[in-house]
């Protein structure tokens, strides 16, 4: 009886040890994946690294400064081209101020073509009736920041633009802007 317990757990072992010899391949191979997986996964956050603070930045500095380089010169020759036509100082009493505010506004308009200075200054009284009613139309409130005020400059635009039959107004300056 004890032999044949021996010859019978023999087996047993055997077959137990091959069944744990294949999970371990197993393992290994699922274990190898990992690491490559992980590596490659490294490597990319690694080149992305790179790219991100080396090399893209090295990339956009040399971009702006050849655009820099191109703007310089192109810049020389639009000088020629511009024109500018002070429309003078303006002085209105904002929206719900009730007379107790002012704002003065001095006002240049930007163009390319020497020609409609002329008309600009043949419809001045147009132009500056025109950017009146907006100025007035405003509250402070409305014109205290930057971006409302570059919005202010835009619609001047448009409008002046809307009464100039001879070409536009390339740009609005705001040479003075008060308010009190």
């Amino acid at each position: 009886m004890g032999v044949r317990e021996t010859s019978e757990r023999a087996p047993i072992r055997e077959d137990a040890g091959a069944e744990l010899a294949r999970p371990r391949q197993t393992l290994l191979s699922i274990k190898n994946i990992a690491v490559l997986v992980a590596g490659v996964v490294l490597s990319s956050l690694l080149a992305i690294f790179t790219v991100g603070n080396y090399i893209g930045p090295a990339i956009e500095q040399r971009k702006t400064s050849i655009q820099a380089e191109v703007s310089t010169n192109n810049r020389d020759l639009d000088l020629e081209k511009l024109h500018f036509y002070s429309v003078g100082p303006v002085i209105v009493n904002p929206a719900d101020s009730n007379g107790e505010r002012y704002l003065k506004a001095t006002i240049s308009l930007e163009t390319h073509d020497a020609e409609l200075l002329k008309e600009i200054e043949k419809r001045l009284p147009q132009i500056k009736n025109q950017i009146n009613n907006i100025l007035s139309s405003k509250t402070i409130a409305q014109m205290q920041k930057n971006d409302d005020r570059e919005r202010l400059r835009r619609e001047i635009q448009n409008r002046v633009n809307g009464l100039l039959l001879g070409g536009h107004v390339a740009n609005v300056y705001f040479e003075e802007f008060v308010y009190q």
